[in-house]
């Protein structure tokens, strides 16, 4: 048929493809006119998506407008009274807009600063150093073996930062001089808490490694009494729970007492039942118990002794459970003024005695006296150190300690001077002379002299927090920011110096707040303005606007209009309208911005212009506090009734006699299904009960001391607080069961109607239902009384038009979404209609064509036909 179609007219003449487009093309009419409407609607539809695409800045706008809070910006300014020294050098800030108005003193007393500690000096980084043992860093375990070098600790220690438990401590390897070494641990964090070391074996590694001197002290110190460190079991031991190989044991002595304790076998109810069984500690007043608490979501426990502070501990039993700690004082002792050599190089530990310079001759019988004083001044018995040719200074310095019964450490440093470090801490009155007796005259050997001095620091940067004095009031902190001093102002402290004062002046960011009017008068302008030039009237040559004369463009407009120009009910002051506050309105529609007057009303009227813009709630009684509303919620006059006041879940105990009879365990469930069990020790009177309850939860429940008697209670007000509890054990008083709060009940209505509406309490807030007019109101009622209150609600402009708008709009049931909906639907109506008309169009197109070449092949064979005939009839003619 396409031949056909394409060399129509060969039979009859005639441009029938041409008649056939041209009526196809009359038939195409309304097709043209359909597609010419839906390009309409299309333009239309673009023009409401640039509507909303303005209304929803206008929006963004006005809701930053709409709560009181959003006004409260603070502009803050700080000068320091020094005249070397700027602000910078000391702290930057940054202020919330939770913060209030106010002028701050700070003084910058000290930074918070990381711990530093030192080991003693070795001779090799590489070496084995012969010390093995276990050292509890942080909580982690570091297993130290005899073949371990300076640098292998190192790495051990550095390698404890990984995994889910990171020690936090950083190890280092200092060069003091040329064959002089030192090992440094920095904590990673900063403040007083410092790095927590202890020797974890009976062999005393932090004196070893030179990290500690061998003072104790407590480490967890509470009110007459110490707690251990917190460890995840209570039931297994302590060498299982640290993972310790070599667990220390023996006896310590508590009040004077003599306990023994194997951590290898004893868990931390074993260690707190051998201190409660043992009849002198009871007579002392000393108890212990098993204290249950959380760090996260990790359950630990913590042994707590109380009763006393005295503790002896020669084994590291209490250090491992951290109990007691080490100290980090200055290590004192004597210097060597010789230095000694080989071939010109410094001499070390292992240097043969007889190699070195100035000792040519070995002899039989060759000695070194060795005389002095200890710590305290008792003067030493003398003793010979033979020197033989296989001697060694590392034999030599052996010899020294052992002279000073161990209380000392004997090296040799980077420059070949023998070192004796006192061990003990305090003052020392330390002395050394080594008398070298030699038979050659042509052989010296010579150590000089030894002068007491301060050897080393332990500590070379204490743990420290920071500190700052804020208008006379001292503060401390383990970080140098500071956000929980001052609401709203976050402190981060650069530099300190007690000398100089800086003044922090937090006022009030009028330009701000004036930024944020501005950005709302402009975002209306642009509303406004697109509303007016799509009606302008079409001028001659121009096109007609997609959305001229459109009556629901006018109702947008006439509502923003309105709610422009109308009063804020309910407003104790005068100013309610925007034009009393310098905001007007031309004859073009336009808002403008008197300056001036502006300023003026911000810096004298600030309240009420916030009154003016925002929504809020009022009552008369102090006690009725207003949180948020819904979309939905009139302004007016209310009338609220509390029904029920909010109560805390509470359960009481009776007759106790101040001291607990006998062990109790507590376990406590909250609301949530979480549980945990609290061990409580006899012997405990209310207020070590009290702390071990607090110190040993993360419910949200809460021990006091009630009169005597223990009282138990959710943190929270109603349901929400509820808890279950059962008691074993104890002379307390407590019942066993589920204790509830009550949320508060009421209903609210509007003043003079008689018709209720129903709220719901979670605690102390109550919340308007849903499909009511007040749904989404939270008022929170904290009052001991039921009855009637009086609540107000006031809408301003800011909140007025941020609810208009959300119902403009919104993406889903907005105004204007509803409107791109219906013209989408005409356009999807016309494509069906249009596909439907080129359908028929086709097939008429199509009968078209079939009639004319039908017609085109009767002509054609008639044509034949009447060929045929005049061929017959002129060769009959011939013939």
């Amino acid at each position: 048929m396409a031949a056909t179609y394409s060399i129509s007219g060969l039979a009859s003449g005639l441009d029938w493809r041409s008649m056939i487009s041209q009526l196809v093309e009359l038939e195409r009419r309304p097709i043209t006119l359909l597609e010419e409407k839906q390009t309409t609607l299309g333009e239309k539809k673009s023009a409401w998506n640039q509507v909303n695409s303005l209304l929803r800045s206008l929006k963004t706008a006005a809701g930053a407008l709409n709560s009181p809070d959003d006004f409260n910006l603070f502009t803050p300014k700080a000068t320091i009274n020094s005249t070397t020294l700027n602000v910078s050098d000391l702290l930057s800030y940054a202020v919330g807009s939770n913060a209030t108005e106010g002028s701050y003193n700070i003084t910058v007393n000290n930074l918070a600063a990381a711990q530093k500690l030192s080991s003693k000096s070795f001779g090799s980084t590489s070496e084995a150093l012969g010390i093995s043992g276990e050292l509890i860093i942080n909580n982690r375990v570091l297993s130290i073996a005899a073949t371990d070098s300076l640098s292998t600790i190192q790495n051990k220690i550095n390698a404890l930062n990984s995994g889910e438990n990171p020690a936090g401590v950083t190890a280092s390897i200092i060069a003091i001089s040329t064959g002089e070494y030192r090992l440094s641990l920095t904590s990673r964090a900063t403040g007083s808490e410092g790095i927590s070391l202890a020797s974890g074996s009976a062999d005393n590694i932090l004196t070893q490694l030179g990290l500690a001197d061998g003072t104790l002290s407590l480490r967890n110190a509470v009110t007459g009494g110490a707690r251990s460190w917190a460890f995840s079991s209570s039931a297994d031991s302590i060498g299982q729970v640290f993972g310790l190989t070599g667990a220390a044991s023996g006896t310590v002595t508590i009040a004077g007492v003599a306990v023994s304790i194997d951590l290898s076998t004893d868990s931390l109810e074993d260690i707190a039942g051998t201190i409660n069984n043992n009849a002198a500690l009871q007579a002392a007043g000393v108890h212990a118990s098993v204290v249950q608490s959380k760090n996260g979501d990790e359950t630990v426990y913590t042994l707590q002794i109380d009763g006393t502070q005295d503790f002896t501990d020669s084994s590291n039993i209490l250090q491992t459970l951290g109990i007691l700690k080490q100290g980090y004082s200055d290590v004192t002792g004597v210097n060597g003024t010789m230095e000694n050599t080989v071939n010109g190089a410094a001499i070390s530990s292992s240097t043969l005695l007889i190699d070195i310079d100035g000792y040519n001759t070995w002899t039989p019988g060759d000695s070194i006296t060795i005389q002095g004083t200890g710590h305290d001044g008792t003067a030493l018995d003398a003793s010979v150190f033979s020197i033989t040719e296989s001697s060694t200074v590392g034999d030599l310095l052996s010899a020294v300690e052992a002279a000073f019964g161990g209380e000392v450490t004997a090296y040799v440093n980077g420059s070949g001077a023998i070192v004796v470090e006192d061990n003990q801490a305090g003052a020392s009155s330390l002395s050394l002379t080594l008398t070298p007796s030699i038979a050659a005259a042509n052989s010296s050997l010579n150590f000089g002299s030894f002068e007491s001095s301060t050897i080393r620091k332990r500590e070379i940067v204490a743990g420290q927090d920071a500190e700052i004095t804020l208008d006379g009031i001292t503060f401390t902190r383990s970080t140098n920011q500071i956000s929980d001093v001052i609401a709203g102002i976050t402190l981060d402290l650069i530099g300190a110096d007690e000398n100089a004062t800086i003044t922090l002046n937090v006022v009030r960011d009028y330009e701000g707040v004036k930024g944020k009017i501005k950005e709302l008068v402009d975002s209306y302008n642009k509303v406004m303005s697109y509303i007016a030039a799509q009606n302008e009237a079409p001028g001659e040559g121009n096109a007609t606007k997609p959305l001229y004369a459109d009556t629901s463009l006018y109702t947008v407009k006439s509502t923003l209009r309105s709610i422009i120009l109308s009063g804020v009910t309910g407003l104790d002051s005068g100013l309610d309208h925007l034009s009393l506050i310098g905001i007007n309105i031309d004859k073009t529609g336009q808002l403008s911005i008197n300056n001036a007057k502006l300023d003026g009303y911000l810096q004298s009227n600030f309240e009420d212009v916030v009154n003016l813009f925002s929504a809020q709630g009022t009552s008369m009684n102090s006690s009725l506090t207003y949180i948020t509303s819904g979309i939905n919620m009139a302004e007016g006059d209310y009338e609220v009734e509390i029904t029920q006041t909010a109560t805390r879940a509470s359960a009481v105990g009776s007759g106790f006699s101040g001291v607990l009879s006998e062990d109790a365990t507590l376990t406590l469930t909250n609301a949530r299904g979480k549980e945990e069990t609290i061990t409580l020790s006899a012997g405990l009177n209310i207020a070590s009960i009290v702390n071990a309850i607090n110190s040993g939860n993360t419910l949200g429940i809460v021990a006091e001391n009630d009169g005597g008697q223990l009282r138990i209670s959710s943190s929270t007000y109603g349901s929400s607080g509820e808890f279950t509890l059962s008691v074993t054990g104890g002379n307390l008083g407590l019942a066993d069961g589920t204790y509830a709060g009550l949320d508060v009940a009421g209903r609210i209505r509007e003043q003079g109607s008689s018709d209720w509406m129903s709220m719901t309490g979670r605690g102390q807030t109550l919340i308007g239902d849903d499909d009511q007019a007040v749904e989404g109101l939270r008022l929170r009622y904290t009052g001991p009384e039921t009855g009637m209150i009086d609540f107000s609600f006031i809408k301003g402009v800011g909140d007025k038009l941020d609810k208009a708008l959300h119902y403009m709009s919104d993406g889903i049931d907005g105004y204007v979404a509803n409107k791109q909906k219906s013209l989408q639907n005409q356009i999807n109506n016309i494509d069906k209609k249009i596909d439907r008309m080129e359908m028929r169009l086709t097939k008429y197109q199509e009968t078209l064509i079939a009639k004319y070449t039908a017609m085109e092949r009767l002509l054609s064979q008639l044509q034949s036909q009447q060929s045929w005939l005049m061929n017959q009839i002129s060769f009959m003619s011939g013939s």
